[in-house]
């Protein structure tokens, strides 16, 4: 596994010679983790500019693509060296002067582009890390809607420079013709991953309706991290699939995310009934491996699958741009022979010290809406309340508090908060509304036709001059049917019922739901194709209206028990402990009487038998009402 590096007009190149095609590319370390959510898709939208020219038929290359990852923009052709040579020139050329011409195209391309993304491992992403660096490569692009000329221009000046590229080929020597200049700059470091407050400490887990069960750790790269994914990989498959039949493709892989550390993630599809099925026997495995109950063969055989990888023939082609992205973030480089010696050393305790860190470091995406009886407590999305100007929404039972701290929006006796100090952009649309999302991605809706003396001039004078400019996110003008009307008054104002109180009110001292005993989730869930959802977005949101409100029952909130349920559950308690006892006692009276061997006695058994069946079962019914969720 040596690298060979040439440079090629001042830029690294990695190379391992290899017949056939030719295989090359341009890695630039800088990525989705690199953007804040006020500008989130712009190096997608520098890739995209890169390819100008390129689309046309008669130019058009048929193996060549870019990608741009959390920590690096990479594009890469296999073709001949002619076809290799015009490609490189051309993505070089592009970066150097951008064709800006294209870029209202390229955002509407890269719009609907976004409408595919979301899913349970993207969920993950941005519940884990918030709106943030490795949270937003699950979100919808909206600092497209934001980001011009000049900040583009800005942003490939930085970036895309001959310091921070590592290139990679197939051929010993540079193709001819190669024109590769680029500015220089400096080589930049990937971002330390953030951790929502929403999620801290981990493990914790988020109800989230999805078909699957995802869990992602960060671990560190070196050492035993490929034998524990081979054994876990195996032990999911063989529990979940062969052993309990509750899920067909369940996969573990690993990604970078920075020199010396890698994001592990699981995932495992199952109908949402067996939810809690997989994360019991996921969980049960991963306890298994970290107390080292791990065979010799197990050990051998996944020991034996990772040295064999390495002895594939085009092993050292395959791995040419993993080796390139490497040297970008400074991963140190080793020797095949090196390698295979450090696999050989792994013991089942390394194994198992890691397989411990993945579990106590995880975050779990789950159909399930409880997980604490497996130790995975629920994401805690509840903040204080702010004290300030009080809405009072149109004829229903909800408030909008702003302030200069922030924005609470109450629903009944539940309440969110979008502190601006955790404020990572706002919806600013032409009718006057405003979204402000959070980074554990709450999102309050301000939506100034449905407050009592809310207007749109009073929304942008309150929330406006509390955002950074590059928070601030426009989005396009909504239909009128779009945007959301006053429910109508309820029957009972035609015989006097008092009207709202609206206007400015002071909202110091508002009631909180602390005392209710249950977790904050967001109200709902933003999916794409919403109605009052940007397209591609997964982030939570407390939309300030009855239309988008979350049902009781809806997945991912816990709700608080009313107060019959539980005064019924400890009258079933009570019952049940009562109807125990005297099956019990009957029980253990006909075992006293079995040595004595007097007629009476015998005659008494049958009558002891009976009432401890008529006392047993329905002390069986009492247990089941009472444990039932």
């Amino acid at each position: 596994m040596t690298t060979d590096v040439i440079q090629i007009q001042g830029i690294d190149f990695v190379t391992a010679p290899s017949p056939g095609p030719i295989r090359a590319g341009l890695c630039f370390r800088v990525g989705m983790a690199d953007e804040f959510y006020g500008n989130h898709g712009i190096c997608h939208l520098i890739e995209h500019l890169a390819f100008d020219g390129m689309l046309d038929p008669a130019n058009q290359m048929v193996h060549a693509n870019g990608m741009t990852t959390d920590i690096h923009t990479s594009f890469y052709i296999e073709g001949t060296q002619a076809e290799v040579v015009d490609f490189l020139n051309r993505i070089t050329a592009n970066l150097r002067e951008l064709p800006l011409h294209r870029l209202d195209k390229e955002k509407q391309v890269l719009k609907t582009e976004q409408t595919r993304r979301g899913g349970p491992v993207a969920e993950a992403r941005n519940t884990r890390h918030g709106l943030q660096d490795f949270g937003l490569s699950g979100v919808a692009e909206l600092g497209l809607n934001r980001v011009g000329a000049e900040e583009i221009s800005a942003w490939a000046a930085k970036y895309f420079t001959a310091d921070n590229v590592v290139g990679f080929l197939t051929t010993a020597e540079a193709p001819e013709g190669l024109d590769l200049r680029l500015p220089p700059g400096t080589r930049q470091l990937p971002p330390a991953p953030s951790l929502s407050p929403a999620v801290d400490p981990l493990p914790r887990a988020y109800a989230f309706d999805t078909n699957a069960v995802v869990f992602e750790s960060l671990v560190p790269t070196r050492g035993a991290l490929g034998m524990l994914v081979r054994l876990a990989r195996a032990r999911f498959t063989v529990e979940l699939r062969e052993v309990d039949a509750i899920s067909y493709s369940i996969s573990v892989d690993t990604s970078m995310v920075g020199a010396d550390t890698a994001r592990l993630t699981c995932l495992a599809d199952t109908e949402p009934r067996n939810g809690a099925a997989v994360v019991q026997s996921l969980v049960d495995q991963l306890v298994s491996l970290g107390q080292g109950h791990i065979s010799a063969e197990e050990m051998e055989r996944a020991r034996r699958a990772l040295i064999a990888e390495t002895e594939e023939g085009d092993y050292a082609k395959q791995l040419l741009g993993d080796r390139a992205i490497g040297r970008l973030l400074g991963t140190p480089e080793e020797t095949l022979a090196r390698y295979r010696r450090r696999v050989e050393a792994v013991t089942v305790d390394d194994v198992a010290a890691l397989a411990r860190t993945v579990r106590e470091s995880a975050f779990w995406i789950t159909p399930v809406n409880d997980l604490r009886w497996v130790g995975l407590p629920p994401a805690k999305f509840l903040l204080p309340v702010v004290e300030g100007h009080r809405f009072q929404a149109i004829n229903a039972d909800e408030a909008i508090i702003v302030s200069d701290k922030g924005v609470t929006h109450y629903r009944g006796q539940a309440h969110w908060t979008v502190p601006y100090d955790q404020c990572v952009g706002v919806l600013a649309y032409p009718d006057g509304a405003r979204q402000v999302v959070g980074v554990s991605g709450v999102s309050i809706g301000i939506e100034p036709t449905l407050y009592d003396g809310l207007t749109p001039a009073l929304v942008t004078a309150l929330v406006d001059p509390q955002v950074n400019a590059d928070h601030m996110i426009p989005m396009p003008a909504r239909r009128e049917d779009a945007i959301p009307t006053a429910p109508p008054p309820p029957p009972q104002a035609a015989i006097g019922q008092p009207s709202y109180a609206g206007g400015l009110q002071a909202a110091a001292g508002a009631p909180t739901n602390d005392a209710l005993g249950y977790t904050n989730a967001p109200v709902s869930t933003f999916r794409p194709g919403h109605s009052t959802a940007p397209s591609g977005s997964t982030v939570g949101y407390a939309w300030g209206h009855p239309q988008a409100a979350m049902y009781p029952n809806q997945p991912g909130m816990v709700q608080p028990r009313p107060a019959k349920r539980i005064a019924a559950r400890i009258l079933w308690v009570v019952l049940a402990v009562v109807f125990s006892l005297c099956a019990a006692f009957m029980l253990l009276v006909f075992l006293g009487s079995l040595s004595d061997t007097s007629p009476e006695i015998a005659e008494i058994r049958p009558i002891l038998i009976g009432a401890a069946v008529m006392t047993g079962i329905p002390a069986i019914l009492f247990i089941r009402a009472a444990t039932r969720r």
